[in-house]
């Protein structure tokens, strides 16, 4: 019994033989049925046999490939893994760029500084506050614009350049900026003060301002009426405008300063409407 456990031990790490229980059964002289060859089995049995023998060694490989292919295939792989990486990468590195590329940069600052000096004759160095008129000045600004703009007065020069009336105007047309050039240059030529006052030298046109209100991002709205009389016995005839100006600030020179635009007030847009 002893020497049958032996030789069954011994066949078994030989695998020569059939299946576990054929070699015990051969051992202990038990018959058993001849052995059917592998294309006489039935078909599930040769399934199961190929399937054995195709078992996998690793992850898409099988022990009917070669050594080469399964480390051609081996390397294949490891290249593209290294490959998705680097695209990987450049894509990061293209995203990098193009956040670098179009950021926005931050906005400058301006700042001024005067230099003078000491009672020792020494330098002295003072950051200079930004220009910035306050809003009483804005609106005495506004005021008197309006008013060098719709005055309409009898002319006592010889040439109606040099009047005082044109001189109003032409200030007035000199703080124009941008779009409100061509507007101002559309409101000369429907009003025509200047063919006005020539037919009719004693035509006057007085406005009178009676509201100005600062608003945001820089606009105001200024209410005013003009009184237009043909001679000094006729009826005045009135009439209310609403003007809604665009305003900028230039801080003024030395000179402009002392000139019709002390506090370096621009218009780039306005509207005018009648309310009344």
């Amino acid at each position: 019994m002893v020497f049958a456990l032996v030789h069954v031990k011994a066949n078994l790490l030989v695998g020569n033989a059939g299946s576990r229980h054929e070699l015990i059964a051969s051992s202990l002289g038990i018959d058993q049925p001849s052995y059917c060859p592998a294309d006489a089995a039935p078909p599930v049995v040769r399934r199961l046999r190929r399937l054995r023998r195709l078992r996998p060694l690793t992850t898409g490989q099988t022990n009917r490939q070669r050594p080469a292919e399964i480390i051609v295939a081996a390397h294949a792989r490891l290249r593209t893994e290294a490959n998705h990486w680097k695209l990987f990468a450049f894509f990061l590195l293209f995203v990098a760029g193009g956040a670098v590329y179009t950021r926005n940069p931050p906005p400058s600052v301006v700042k001024a500084y005067g230099v003078s000096s000491d009672a020792n004759g020494h330098a002295v160095v003072r950051q200079l506050t930004a220009y910035k008129p306050d809003d009483q000045a804005i609106r005495t600004a506004l005021k008197e614009t309006v008013e060098s703009w719709f005055t309409i007065e009898p002319v006592l020069t010889d040439d109606i350049q040099a009047s005082r009336m044109a001189r109003n105007i032409n200030a007035v047309k000199a703080m124009m900026v941008g779009n409100a050039r061509n507007q101002f240059a559309d409101w000369i030529k429907a009003d025509a003060p200047f063919q006005a006052i020539t037919l009719n030298p004693k035509l006057v046109r007085e406005p009178r301002v009676f509201n100005v209100a600062l608003l945001e991002d820089s606009t105001a709205v200024v209410e005013f009426t003009t009184s237009t009389t043909q001679s000094p016995t006729d009826k005045p005839v009135v009439q209310k405008y609403a003007l809604t100006f665009r305003y900028q600030i230039v801080p003024p020179t030395a000179e402009d300063a002392l000139g019709r635009n002390p506090f370096g007030l621009f218009y780039p847009l306005f509207s005018m409407q009648k309310t009344q």
